[in-house]
């Protein structure tokens, strides 16, 4: 992997404005830099090449960017890095910014991010979790259990 100091040509995943934000932001580095974006959009065509590979193919990314010789890769959307994107690019020894399949969990189930912080005991003052959680009930049920007094809890339909 290259070091900092060497890290020449970049490619950002994503399409958004946080992805053009970022790419504005790498061009107000002062350094020498190539950037990439897959897929990008009209806007960030402006500041950087566009590669047509949308953000959630993560065979065509990790081919890109071998391909591209790209030295490091900056991950946006949740998609990719629950997909597995940066631990890819990783074995194929490509630094890349975004969390691990396994830490981007956290943030793409939010099923799996209130069992774990239960796991480890993530705790309110209250001694339960920060905020109230149930899942695999009918609509009946749901909504007795969103109407108990104890508290307004989140409710996501799926």
């Amino acid at each position: 992997m290259a070091a900092p100091a060497d890290i020449r040509k970049i490619l950002v995943v994503g399409s958004g404005g946080r992805e053009h934000a970022i790419v504005r932001a790498l061009l107000r580095s002062g350094r020498e830099l190539e950037l990439l974006c897959a897929p990008g959009n009209a806007g960030i065509a402006a500041d950087a090449r566009l590669i047509e590979i949308a953000a959630d193919d993560v065979d065509g990314l990790v081919s890109a960017a071998a391909a591209e010789g790209v030295d490091f890769v900056v991950v946006g959307p949740e998609a990719p890095l629950v997909a597995g994107l940066v631990d890819r690019l990783t074995e194929r020894g490509i630094a890349a910014f975004g969390p691990s399949t396994a830490a981007a969990r956290l943030e793409g189930s939010k099923e799996f991010a209130k069992q774990a912080m239960e796991e480890v005991a993530c705790r309110q003052r209250h001694g339960r979790a920060r905020a109230a959680w149930r899942r695999g009930w009918r609509r009946s049920g749901a909504s007795r259990w969103c109407s108990r007094p104890t508290a307004w809890p989140p409710a996501r339909a799926s």
